[in-house]
């Protein structure tokens, strides 16, 4: 479905810390459970880029992206 919620939870680091600052994206229901973006050196644009590809229904751009 489209659509969803945005939630900022602080946190200590997510591995990438000497990169910038770090996102994590959950999304999607793939059978019970939901998919995991992970990216480092987001900047605002990066954010509402991911923001609007998940709100629309995409996957998540590749830019910063290091959990594959």
């Amino acid at each position: 479905t489209e659509g969803g919620s945005i939630r900022l939870t602080a946190t200590s680091c997510l591995g990438a810390c000497a990169h910038g600052p770090n996102l994590t994206a959950y999304y999607g229901d793939t059978g019970g459970s939901l998919a995991e973006a992970w990216y480092a050196g987001v900047d605002s644009a990066g954010v509402k880029e991911i923001a609007e590809a998940l709100h629309e229904g995409r996957e998540p751009p590749p830019k910063g992206r290091y959990d594959r």
